[in-house]
């Protein structure tokens, strides 16, 4: 059974580690789990501080969610 790992805010902002982490769960070397909130804030912060324009980190949230729906975490709110 494969290491799932949370995969916060902070650690998917960075382009370069972002892309990393999802190629390593490609090769199944981990499971990456999030949240839609997670992936939110990662959004604001990212347009927030000027880093990327809204609509290409839209885009890239939006591939992020057709193509890894098994990653998304859902019904967890009860746990906090």
């Amino acid at each position: 059974m494969a290491l799932i790992a949370l995969l916060d805010a902070n650690v998917l902002w960075p382009q370069a580690l972002r892309d990393t982490l999802i190629r390593a769960a490609i090769w199944e070397l981990y499971r990456p789990a999030w949240t839609l909130q997670i992936l939110e804030e990662m959004s604001r912060s990212l347009v927030r501080e000027g880093r990327v324009e809204k609509e290409r980190i839209d885009r890239t949230v939006r591939l992020m969610r057709e193509n890894c729906p098994h990653f998304l975490v859902e019904d967890y709110e009860g746990l906090v």
